[in-house]
């Protein structure tokens, strides 16, 4: 609140956002007048469907500034319980919560006042909690509303259900480990794969036609590699050792993952999970191979479950 009363909320993402929210209360969803496009052509944020409503009462950037810090700070107590299924003390439980609050990584998110990708954290380690709880049902409507938040959470639960799966057919899944059906996760992954499918072979084109537009600005973090996606892959082949020299050259991962030493990497479903996109933000420019803002949020999280379930089976 202290940033909006002192004029230091971001005149651009945060008002993209609030204006998306007033145009959908006057009719017009999606549309956001700072760039004059359509939001849902450059990112498919659905879980701002369940932010409507309380703006629809609230109508004020308050509003948002106010759940911003709720929701990135409801992670923490979901923190403690993760500890505590996983054995450890009260006292290392409430540690791990304070390492969530005080974190950098975390802290730095809210320079941004509101982006969607806040929620991430907050349905992740609900999945999380009723995952190690042998839950099905809640681990499917959980993982639900992490696919709504933005397009790119297919690649999150896409690989941690394929480490599940393989986990569960090399037999070497121990005691501590929750015995959730292998045909939970295959569900999982048909529930990403039709996310995706209606993300970027339906609404994306619509929007990005109703906008005028041919292609989204985010792939200028990638703009060294082409200016389209599939240019960009061709050019990652054809170029193997400039690919490894850019992720090696990249900064972000070395200030989230050497001073833990790698030890989240050591579980595999944090490794499946986050893995990919480390060589995506690893081969970017900018904001994402700094891991800066709301970028490292989802790997962070993971990163934070694998210190403490490091275990690889």
């Amino acid at each position: 609140m202290s940033q909006y009363y002192g004029f230091k909320i971001s005149g651009i993402d945060f008002s993209i956002f609030e204006g998306l929210l007033q145009n959908a209360i006057k009719g017009n969803w999606g549309f956001e007048d700072i760039t004059q496009i359509y939001h849902f052509g450059v990112h498919q944020n659905w879980v701002l469907f369940l932010v409507l409503p309380f703006y629809y009462i609230i109508p004020h950037p308050l509003l948002l500034v106010t759940l911003s810090s709720i929701i990135l700070w409801i992670p923490g107590i979901q923190i403690i319980k993760i500890a505590k299924k996983l054995g450890y003390d009260d006292s290392f439980a409430y540690l791990s919560s304070i390492c969530w609050w005080t974190c950098g990584f975390t802290v730095q998110s809210l320079h941004g006042n509101f982006y969607p990708e806040f929620f991430y954290p907050l349905f992740l380690f609900a999945m999380l909690i009723s995952y190690l709880d042998k839950k099905n049902i809640p681990v499917i409507i959980y993982a639900f509303l992490f696919l709504s938040v933005k397009e790119d959470a297919i690649i999150y639960i896409i690989g941690f259900s394929i480490a599940i799966i393989f986990k569960i057919i090399i037999n070497k899944v121990k005691k501590y480990q929750p015995e959730i059906s292998l045909y939970i996760h295959l569900f999982l992954i048909l529930l990403s794969i039709f996310f995706g499918l209606i993300n970027f072979a339906i609404v994306k084109p619509y929007f990005l036609k109703l906008s005028n537009i041919q292609e989204v600005g985010y792939i200028g973090w990638w703009k060294q590699w082409g200016s389209t996606p599939f240019e960009i892959l061709v050019n990652l082949l054809n170029n193997p050792g400039i690919f490894t020299k850019s992720l090696f050259a990249s900064s972000g991962w070395k200030i989230l993952y050497i001073p833990v030493l790698f030890i989240p990497l050591f579980n595999l479903e944090v490794l499946f999970a986050s893995l990919p996109i480390i060589f995506l933000y690893g081969i970017s420019q900018g904001n994402p191979a700094e891991y800066s803002l709301y970028y490292p949020l989802v790997i962070w999280s993971f990163a934070l479950y694998g210190h403490l379930h490091y275990m690889v089976f």
